[in-house]
């Protein structure tokens, strides 16, 4: 089963992950986190996107664009915002809102494996709120492992495993069932 993404949509897949390569309108290999905002502004700048997707491995409130080489990065890696979409480069953003406030990007799909924790010092519930307030997209994750399968159709993603939820631009979520497809 597959999730068709509304277009015009860009994905952001982690370069160096042994990861499904998903392709949308725009589709990006990174290798740093650091390069995403530039390429939103960039490609938002005439009109929104309904669509953009962080494919990249991950764990609670982290989605991780770094080298994997050996495993799980260093402490210092995982914290350092050039390679990790987290709580330092959610406070950086500022180019995902227009000037008159409104958003670039309608929803923010993660495909990170336990992106969704709900206590810790890693709760990504308030994570994605907080992502969805400061961008102003909807965020929909999940709280489980992902598996992919290998090369998706232009503009899938995979299905989520585990419970999905949506977040809003007030913060607030609820659980979410997105509208899955036969691949």
């Amino acid at each position: 089963m597959a999730i068709k993404i509304p277009s015009p949509s860009m994905v952001f897949n982690h370069n160096l992950a042994k990861l499904a390569k998903y392709r949308m309108d725009e589709t990006f290999n990174v290798t740093d986190a650091a390069s995403i905002e530039m390429h939103v502004k960039k490609k938002t700048e005439n009109a929104p996107f309904k669509s953009v997707v962080l494919n990249a491995h991950g764990w609670p409130a982290h989605v991780y664009y770094g080298s994997m080489a050996g495993g799980e990065p260093s402490a210092e890696q995982g914290k350092d915002a050039y390679y990790t979409v987290n709580w330092d480069w959610i406070n950086r953003i500022s180019d995902w809102r227009y000037s008159n406030g409104d958003p670039r990007v309608g929803t923010i799909w993660i495909t990170s494996c336990d992106i969704i924790s709900f206590t810790g010092p890693k709760d990504g519930n308030l994570f994605c709120g907080y992502l969805a307030k400061k961008t102003g997209a909807r965020v929909i994750g999940s709280n489980a492992k992902q598996s992919q399968g290998g090369e998706s159709r232009h503009g899938y993603i995979d299905s989520y495993k585990g419970d999905v939820w949506i977040y809003y631009k007030d913060g607030s979520n609820r659980a979410y069932q997105p509208k899955e497809e036969d691949d």
